[in-house]
This record gives C-alpha cells, structure tokens and sequence, in this order.
C-alpha cells in the first residue's frame, strides 16, 4: 500500500497515487485531533496511536534523536501560534539556546525514528496528486480535513485557494510541516528539485562557515556499498 502511493508520487504518476490513497482512505481515514493531546508530556503521541497504518522505525535515528536533532529555525517560525504541532512536535532545547529538537516521534521513543505509514500521510498524498490533477475541491477538502485535527478549536482558517499552482504549493509546505523527522524529506527534496518551481538550494551556516546543496546536485546520491557495487558489477554513484 506505502509502497505503490509513494512510488506513484516520485515517479510523477498522479492519478495512480490518487486512486491508491483514495482507495486507503476508504478503508481507513481515522486522524487524530491533536486538541487532545498532552503538549506537556515529553512524548505526546501514543505508539500505535489511530492514525498508524504501518508501523516502522529507523534502526537509529543518530544526530536526528531527540536529544540530539535540532530544528530548523524557520520551519519552527512557519508555525503559527495557533497551530498545535508546534507545541506537540517540538521541545526548546537548553543547549544551544534559542534552538528546538523534536518531540513528536510516533513511534513515542527518543532513540529511533517514526519512518512508517500514517493516515495523515495518506491525506497529503490524496491532497497533493488531487492537486496536481485538476480535483481542487478533492485537494481543498482533503487539506482542511487534516489541518481541523491540528489548530486549536475553532482557530484554523480553511483554506479556499483555488488557483491550482498556489493550492499546490500550500500543500508541499503543509507537506513538509506535517511529516518532519519521518524520513519524507529528502526525496521530496529529490523530486521537487526536477520542477524549477519548487527547487531549492538548502545553506546551513555553521561555526562561521557556509555549506550550500544546490538543486539536483550530485551529493543528493548516497555512496552505494562496496559489497553490492562489487558483487553487482554496479557503477558506483558519481559525488
């Protein structure tokens, strides 16, 4: 089921991953109201919590583990006040000050990543390839059913843009907000990079020094194994 409906999406292939996760949400479109959430707790969502089709995690989350991650400060920024997932997802970290990690695993662990199929996932899914196929009322619906779980009552703001390329990129945005530390990222990132409206060079300054990863740029290629590039007869990929 993950499988097909993300394939779908890299690959471009939009009306398969619209039928697909329409078809998933048929069986299941639980989602979770994060009004009834603790934000106190130091884990506010349950492992194996409603929303969960498929459960996965990372084998180590590393430098991205709870006490180790730091978060973007303007992803943080692009929360509203309003928006309960700022509270939920992210903690203010004590050292480095003014500087957040991520709270929000559901997989309800600190060590490990949450990398598995939610619900909320499969509305994104359903939303973006509505989107991208001329369904606006399908997409607008979709988004809003998702974004009433995550404001707090009676403050979120539907959405109603109906100009196809802004709608779109609302929901990329939402996209990125909503799947933080799942593992969604980078190929998004990937895929994204091919359309010259969505690329995006990513700069991290770090102890006075600049590091830029221009879009489509080969460093975007992990290093495959020696062992498969040796038994395969592989080319390795080029960085």
């Amino acid at each position: 089921m993950r499988v097909w409906q993300e394939t779908y999406l890299v690959i471009g292939k939009f009306e398969e991953a619209y039928l697909y996760a329409d078809s998933c949400l048929q069986l299941k479109s639980e989602l979770m109201d994060f009004n009834g959430l603790n934000k106190n707790r130091n884990l506010p969502i349950d492992q194996f919590n409603v929303e969960v089709l498929f459960p996965a995690i990372s084998a180590t989350a590393g430098p991205m583990s709870l006490n180790n991650g730091l978060v973007d400060s303007m992803l943080y920024r692009s929360y509203v006040s309003t928006d309960l997932r700022k509270a939920i997802f992210f903690q203010e970290n004590t050292y480095p000050l003014d500087s957040y990690g991520y709270k929000g695993s559901y997989d309800n662990g600190m060590a490990n990543l949450f990398v598995g199929l939610t619900t909320s996932e499969v509305y994104l899914i359903k939303a973006e390839a509505a989107a991208r196929t001329g369904k606006i009322d399908v997409a607008l619906a979709v988004l809003n059913s998702l974004g009433e779980k995550r404001y707090e009552q009676h403050t979120y703001l539907a959405v109603m843009e109906r100009n196809t390329e802004k709608l779109l990129s609302l929901i990329l945005k939402e996209r990125q907000k909503e799947l933080v530390f799942r593992g969604r990222r980078w190929s998004d990132l990937k895929r994204l990079n091919l359309d010259p409206r969505f690329q995006k060079t990513l700069k991290r300054e770090m102890h006075g020094m600049i590091y830029q990863l221009e879009p489509n740029s080969r460093k975007f290629a992990y290093r495959l194994p020696e062992i498969v590039v040796n038994n395969g007869k592989l080319p390795q990929n080029k960085r």
